[in-house]
């Protein structure tokens, strides 16, 4: 939660989409390295 900006800005609703996958993407890479790190 702390990585995720607390006001997303987007002028459309495909502008939010981009930003809500990006930020899923960056969530789901940054929990992969901590599982990959801890085997």
């Amino acid at each position: 939660v702390a990585m995720f900006s607390k006001h997303i800005h987007a002028v459309s609703k495909k502008g939010l989409s981009v930003k809500l996958l990006l930020f899923t993407i960056a969530y789901n890479l940054k929990v992969l390295d901590e599982v990959n790190s801890i085997k």
